[in-house]
């Protein structure tokens, strides 16, 4: 869940868990390890959303369960950062309820530093721990022994990461960024695209953008906070040196953009590691302020959007059903 985002109306949400009580220990919610938990049921999906308590500061987390049976296993979801969340969002929270209705656990958070969570550092390896946190978190709440990650944009150099403490999770690439470098190029040439689609002024030219963020520690972007810790992180990380070298089943699903530029020779890579690598396009649009407006637009977006939430559930249901 994100910021402004609530449940679905209609729903009915109970407090589960009151103020000040750690995760995990008495009057914590049980099965999720949260607290001050208000619950929704959507369907045949159970929807919790509450705090991981952790002196780092509380990480803020939805999870996402079938009401009638155990979790076959779990999947955190590393979400995509700034304009991208404006269509991301959506896609994430119908992906949970699919998977859900699959018997899959599937966990959403904030980072620190970022929506509903604690304050915290944000960079890619601050990140990483958080994605850890929550993981393992509830994991361990709902004796959880399958564990995937879904990277989203950015998420993708996240869940990268995170992945050096889960050896043999399967790992869903949606849109990956493989260049930190050229993803900020992109996102700060972008601010020209959306003032000409709003009809504002003309911004400040990139030089200048980064001046300020080396002089103050952060700048806004579109309305959103590039903080200086995050830019280096990010500058010069690369996907093709950040997913470790142990053979995983790997789904890759690029939109249309330029990030799907030099795929096939990663995915090649990864297949003579020794992954079960599926390289598998959709034909959606990479960045939000590229997507023209109109019923039919809309329409064809949602059908392509139901495509990819049933091959994400067909192929990591049998990537763990090959793992029995």
């Amino acid at each position: 869940m994100r910021p402004g985002v609530h449940s679905q109306a209609g729903a009915a949400l109970q407090p589960c868990a009151g103020p000040g009580q750690e995760a995990g220990g008495p009057g914590a919610d049980q099965g999720t390890g949260l607290v001050n938990v208000a619950r929704t049921v959507v369907g045949t999906v159970r929807e919790d959303a509450g705090f991981l308590a952790r002196p780092e500061g509380a990480l803020f987390v939805v999870l996402h369960r079938p009401v009638d049976r155990a979790p076959s296993g779990l999947l955190t979801v590393c979400g995509s950062l700034f304009a991208e969340q404006h269509t991301d969002y959506r896609r994430e929270v119908r992906l949970a309820r699919v998977l859900a209705s699959a018997g899959v656990a599937v966990a959403r958070f904030h980072y620190r530093g970022v929506g509903n969570s604690g304050a915290g550092s944000t960079s890619l390896h601050a990140f990483s721990r958080d994605v850890l946190d929550v993981t393992r978190a509830v994991a361990h709440a709902g004796s959880l022994r399958r564990v995937a990650f879904l990277g989203v944009g950015m998420g993708s150099l996240i869940a990268a990461q995170a992945l050096f403490d889960y050896p043999d999770a399967p790992l869903v690439l949606w849109k990956p960024v493989l260049d930190g470098t050229k993803f900020f190029k992109d996102f700060f040439r972008a601010r020209l695209a959306a003032a000409t689609r709003i009809g504002g002024s003309r911004p400040a030219p990139t030089e200048d953008l980064l001046a300020t963020l080396a002089h103050e520690g952060q700048v806004d972007v579109m309305g959103f906070t590039v903080t200086a810790s995050l830019y280096e992180s990010v500058r010069g990380s690369h996907l093709a040196q950040t997913v470790p070298r142990q053979p995983r089943p790997i789904l890759v699903q690029p939109f249309r953009g330029s990030r799907a530029t030099g795929l096939e020779q990663l995915v090649a890579d990864w297949k003579n590691g020794g992954s079960d690598v599926r390289l598998e396009p959709v034909k959606l649009a990479e960045d939000p302020w590229f997507i023209p407006d109109g019923a039919e637009i809309a329409a064809s977006i949602l059908a392509t959007e139901e495509q990819l939430m049933s091959s994400v559930r067909e192929w990591l249901v049998g990537a763990w059903r090959t793992d029995e």
